[in-house]
């Protein structure tokens, strides 16, 4: 039964991460040099494109953004959800959360929601764990929205951050990443009156399941790797960090 629990998360954990480890030589890069104008210090402000002149302000100071910046102001809609992840007829009335993106030339990836009563649907550490499968390392980044929302539409203010800065990003991967986003999400709603589940394991979980895999395909050659081994891996992690994912996922 574990293991048909574990299947679908074996499953895209295989796409996401091995996207990710295959196209490590091709991952997202800079693909002319940034001038002032573009971005300063290597900020990118993306809002929703719902949010009215003084929602963006608020949008603005609850995401750090200094006053005197006169940062360029960047718009998330519905045909860059289409674009970068293929999810068709979504409205810009429906993109409100925003985005500040920070790149860097080292240090990782971190994000900060700096509204946590207002995204209520992705946490921290599904934005960092889509972008960095999507090729996006060594970020700070910082999401915010002015009413309460699922924080969808930051997660494309994201990858649009990223072309906005200069890299190309890869289509396939972004899919990925929000396979696994939707994937996790599923399982941690299925999952919320399971009293032997905690969601901070599970995130450290998954870090190491990430890791695991990528070491595989390291050590081995592609056709090596199979939904087998991934799945016997996230079996082991879960056991390491005494994890029971409700029959709910066997779904």
């Amino acid at each position: 039964m574990r293991r048909e629990k574990t299947r679908r998360l074996a499953t895209t954990l295989a796409c996401s991460v091995l996207f990710a480890a295959w196209a490590l030589p091709l991952q997202a890069r800079p693909v002319h040099a940034i001038t002032d104008e573009e971005t300063r210090e290597n900020l990118v402000l993306v809002v929703g494109a719902a949010l009215s002149e003084v929602e963006i302000s608020q949008t603005a100071d609850a995401l750090g953004v200094p006053d005197d910046s006169n940062i360029v102001i960047h718009k998330v809609t519905g045909e860059d959800i289409a674009k970068y992840i293929n999810v068709q007829n979504v409205q810009d009335s429906q993109m409100i959360s925003s985005v500040l993106v920070e790149f860097r030339d080292e240090g990782g990836i971190e994000t900060h929601i700096a509204t946590p009563d207002r995204i209520t649907s992705v946490k921290s550490y599904q934005y960092s764990n889509a972008a960095i499968t999507a090729g996006i390392y060594d970020s700070k980044i910082t999401v915010a929205a002015v009413e309460p929302v699922t924080g969808e539409s930051a997660l494309t203010g994201i990858y649009k951050a990223a072309e906005v800065y200069g890299m190309e990003l890869d289509q396939e991967r972004l899919i990925a990443g929000n396979d696994e986003l939707e994937t996790v999400q599923d399982i941690e709603e299925n999952n919320e009156d399971n009293e032997a589940f905690d969601s901070e394991k599970f995130s450290q979980a998954l870090t190491e399941i990430k890791v695991q895999i990528a070491n595989q395909v390291d050590n081995s050659s592609r056709t090596e790797v199979n939904i087998g081994d991934i799945t016997t891996t996230i079996q082991n992690v879960l056991n390491q960090y005494n994890i029971n994912l409700s029959e709910t996922d066997v779904n």
